[in-house]
């Protein structure tokens, strides 16, 4: 059984499917090393900056276009170690995001 990040709580809570992973046994530190470890590919890796408003609900600044490029993407479940990859749909359900432009 995975550990649970507060990420996965509130994936939970709001009945959003996503798969849970763990590298907390490797030496992974970059998004591309988290890749291989994960056995994906390193674009559907994505950073994620989140912030809580005064309604305290959590927003996504912004998610790069090339999120539509996969059936899900791969990011950070707030804890070292740990990741959660999800649908943009299934995202949705819990957190307000748009999509634009932002790699370089």
């Amino acid at each position: 059984m995975i550990y649970k990040t507060n990420v996965m709580r509130i994936l939970d809570k709001s009945k959003a499917e996503y798969k849970a992973h763990s590298y907390i046994d490797t030496d992974a530190i970059s998004g591309i090393e988290v890749a291989e470890v994960l056995n994906k590919d390193p674009n559907q890796v994505f950073k994620t900056l989140v912030t809580v408003g005064k309604s305290n609900k959590y927003y996504v600044t912004t998610i790069d276009n090339s999120a539509n490029n996969y059936e899900t993407i791969i990011f950070s479940a707030g804890k070292i170690g740990y990741q959660v990859e999800i649908s943009l749909i299934e995202l949705k359900k819990c957190i307000d995001f748009r999509l634009a432009d932002i790699k370089d």
